[in-house]
């Protein structure tokens, strides 16, 4: 990661940030986010709950001010987003926000790089033998390559997806994903490169007959399988 920053801020907040846009946001808000400015104002009350994290073990004028910073560069991005978005440009105004909350959190890093958030924390796990840096990007990667992974790949992908598939295939194929991302995820922070082959491997054998048949959904399936590798090694190789 660059230097000059405080790395560990970064991830906390990464991790509020994810909470907050992903988890804590039901699709009905988001949907409603679109027509609706005052769904837009709520979901900024609600993105605000995951930065309370910062105040748990510390409380200071300068954790104060993250905070604030934080959650009111969240609501200008999101008036941004709501005066811009139309239905012809969902997809590049969603990467287009991702992209401003994620160089929002990058320069309160930089500004507040001597910031120590959880010294009482840091200091306790250290206590255990567990490294305090490695945990939170362990937490934030298993974050990021769930339900902000899927919704990605929705947003982008969503043009090449075969008319046909009924709603519980689409569910079966969201839950094999996750878990897809997840192996590959504790495989390469394990060490077991070569064991990925194998998880991919295993997934096509449980579609061979349906990429051999059908060639729009092999072509589909091939995209997702490398979108899910990208979606796990580019934070991986990033954040590790």
């Amino acid at each position: 990661m660059v230097e000059g920053l405080n790395r560990e801020l970064l991830i906390i907040l990464l991790i509020a940030h994810v909470l907050g846009d992903f988890y804590f946001q039901p699709q009905a808000l988001s949907d409603k986010k679109k027509d609706s400015y005052s769904h837009v104002m709520l979901h900024s009350l609600i993105y605000a709950a995951p930065i309370l994290l910062l105040f748990m073990f510390k409380l200071d004028w300068a954790v104060l001010w993250v905070g604030l910073i934080y959650i009111f560069a969240h609501y200008a991005i999101d008036t941004l987003k709501y005066w811009i978005e139309t239905e012809k440009n969902t997809t590049w105004v969603f990467v287009f926000d991702q992209v401003l909350h994620g160089l929002s959190l990058f320069v309160l890093s930089v500004i507040f790089k001597t910031l120590v958030v959880y010294p009482t924390l840091i200091s306790l796990l250290g206590s255990l033998g567990i490294t305090f840096s490695i945990l939170i990007k362990a937490i934030l990667l298993m974050l990021i390559v769930l339900k902000p992974a899927n919704i990605t790949y929705k947003s982008i992908f969503s043009n090449f997806k075969p008319v046909s598939g009924e709603e519980s295939e689409l569910k079966t194929g969201a839950v094999i994903g996750n878990l897809e991302r997840l192996l590959v995820l504790f495989l390469l922070i394990a060490g077991q490169y070569t064991a990925i082959g194998l998880v991919i491997a295993g997934k096509s054998i449980a579609r061979y007959k349906k990429i051999a048949d059908e060639k729009d959904f092999a072509e589909y399936y091939l995209i997702g399988t490398f979108y899910s590798i990208l979606a796990v090694l580019v934070p991986f190789l990033i954040l590790w």
